[in-house]
């Protein structure tokens, strides 16, 4: 039996904010980009991307906000 991946941690630049996410790797050639909901954060999909690591390579973002990735200068950059 194949061991579960487990997440690197990175980081990338989109309009001078810094957004991180986890990269869960797998075997996939097909890629997925996770978002949370409301109040939550990448690690919300820590239990369910290893189990989907043989169908996806998945993307677990950070919102700006929230975790570790930056807070937007400007609220109005919310809406």
């Amino acid at each position: 039996m194949a061991t579960e991946p487990t997440a690197t941690d990175k980081s990338i630049n989109v309009n001078g904010l810094r957004l991180h996410y986890r990269d869960w790797g797998g075997d996939s050639l097909v890629p997925a980009i996770a978002f949370h909901g409301f109040a939550l954060n990448a690690h919300s999909f820590d239990e369910v991307a290893p189990r989907l690591s043989d169908l996806l390579h998945i993307h677990a973002f950070d919102q700006r906000g929230h975790g570790d990735s930056d807070w937007a200068k400007e609220v109005a950059d919310y809406t």
